[in-house]
């Protein structure tokens, strides 16, 4: 059903209702975005790097992610509010990272040659189809976002 969800053929409410049924939960009925977004944590750290290196170059998201939540994540301060180049969400394309198409569409809207492109990710799956077009990648360490901030500010000159 997740993946369903993030190619935006079903409803992220869907799931919600799908819980409900299975557990037999009877209890107050959610929003479920609004409830999925109010659990998120930024990483501050990750957000003054995607800050800095926006005042120098072009920062495009392409994220595999439910409708809806990419509104409330940016107004909640979860996802920074930058004029991004691009915004591509996999809920609107019918695509999901680690699927070619989905690349194709982020290098066309991105206007970047596939060697100017640096797509940083924290899985190695969604590296891997980046890596076969030419573009630069980087796996981020999620449990150590510390040292990956630092190794991205060092070792691309960001």
């Amino acid at each position: 059903m997740d993946d369903n969800i993030c190619r935006g053929k079903t409803q992220p409410q869907e799931l919600w209702n799908r819980i409900k049924q299975e557990s037999g939960y009877a209890g107050e009925d959610i929003d479920f975005v609004s409830f999925w977004v109010k659990h998120f944590k930024p990483n501050l750290q990750v957000h003054k790097l995607i800050k800095d290196v926006s005042r120098n170059h072009p920062v495009g998201l392409l994220t595999n992610i439910y409708p809806g939540v990419y509104p409330k994540a940016v107004e909640t301060g979860n996802i920074p509010d930058l004029p991004y180049a691009f915004v591509l969400q996999s809920c609107d394309t019918g695509f999901v990272k680690p699927e070619k198409q989905i690349y194709e569409l982020a290098q066309e809207m991105s206007g970047q040659k596939p060697s100017d492109i640096l797509l940083i990710d924290d899985n190695s799956t969604f590296i891997a189809p980046a890596q076969e077009m030419g573009w630069k990648t980087y796996i981020f360490n999620t449990i150590n976002p510390d040292t990956s901030v630092a190794s991205l500010r060092n070792g691309f000159a960001l």
